[in-house]
């Protein structure tokens, strides 16, 4: 009886370890698809886009970037896990997509000649490693690049 509880004990632990190792990998693979739908969508709105703004960064819920474009507004707004897409289409309805990632990240924008960055990085989690996304596109030539003032560079 006593064999069968520490055998018992033994292959619970492994289930229980192999749940956990489960349920991280399934995160890792969400953060990638997020990740690389992001990249996807950010190149595909600049790309787009008759002007980039780089606004200043006073607010909490500043948007990193603002685009105009011959459909609308777009802004991407930092959210505690990930980011917010906002479109104000000139004649239909606004849209909100998030995308969201297993943890807290931090986003930073910056813009060199005609190349805008969009970076975003994890909080020291010890336990993980660390989730670092780097989108960078070239706005096409004749489109306004500017940045507010009191912007950083």
């Amino acid at each position: 009886m006593t064999a069968a509880t520490v055998v018992m004990g033994a292959a619970m632990s492994l289930v229980h370890t192999s749940y956990r190792f489960e349920s991280r990998s399934r995160n890792v693979r969400a953060d990638e698809r997020t990740a690389l739908r992001l990249a996807r969508q950010f190149r595909t709105d600049i790309h787009e886009a008759q002007s980039a703004t780089l606004p200043r960064e006073a607010a909490a819920d500043a948007p990193l970037v603002v685009l105009t474009g011959p459909t609308g507004r777009i802004a991407y707004r930092p959210l505690a896990q990930g980011l917010l897409r906002t479109t104000q289409p000139d004649s239909d309805q606004p849209t909100r997509e998030e995308f969201l990632f297993s943890r807290p990240i931090i986003w930073t924008t910056a813009a060199e000649g005609l190349l805008v960055s969009l970076s975003g990085s994890s909080a020291g989690d010890s336990s993980r490693p660390q989730l670092a996304i780097d989108v960078a596109a070239a706005v096409t030539q004749g489109t306004a690049l500017a940045r507010e003032p009191g912007a950083s560079p």
